[in-house]
């Protein structure tokens, strides 16, 4: 039986099998090319997925951060009107906490005496401490509003110490040393 093979030259035939040689080895260097290319593709899209990722926790932290930030831009403005507001300034320590001692007590009816003065540098983390050590010396309810009048008292001026050194029961009056402190520096 005579094949088609048989109907061709040698040189033809040589031609032929090149042919196919070629054909076969540019269909495996494109299943080659496919295949790295694929992977190629799925490795880009593996990177652009966790670059994606990464962007997104970037810019969590960043809002994060941004947060954060405001915070402490609140607190340095809650600092300065606490500053303003409620504590004592540094150089006017003396006539300030005397002016507001006085101005407790015309409020409260109440006087006092033994009126002493103390400043306190402050420590490199904390505020600096005035206290005022004063007696009282009156009846119950003038202790009552001295105490409500120190409490409403808008600045930092803190009752530390009351000390009830003794007390006339025959005459109702009560014998107190205070010591309030105010507070500077922050």
């Amino acid at each position: 039986m005579n094949g088609p093979n048989d109907r061709l030259k040698p040189a033809e035939r040589r031609v032929l099998r090149t042919l196919g040689l070629a054909c076969v080895l540019a269909l495996v260097l494109t299943l080659a090319a496919f295949v790295w290319a694929r992977n190629a593709h799925a490795g880009l899209r593996r990177a652009r997925g966790e670059v994606a990722a990464a962007r997104a926790e970037a810019g969590k932290q960043a809002e994060q951060e941004k947060a954060r930030l405001q915070l402490w831009e609140e607190a340095g403005q809650d600092l300065e009107l606490m500053r303003a507001k409620y504590m004592y300034q540094q150089e006017f320590w003396s006539q300030a906490v005397s002016l507001d001692l006085q101005r407790i007590l015309e409020q409260a009816g109440a006087s006092a005496t033994d009126i002493e003065y103390k400043l306190n540098k402050p420590d490199k983390a904390g505020p600096g401490r005035i206290a005022v050590t004063f007696a009282f010396n009156g009846p119950y309810a003038g202790l009552k509003r001295l105490l409500a009048e120190v409490r409403k008292h808008p600045k930092f001026l803190v009752i530390e110490k009351l000390d009830f050194s003794g007390q006339r029961e025959y005459e109702g009056l009560v014998k107190v040393r205070f010591t309030l402190a105010g507070y500077y520096g922050i």
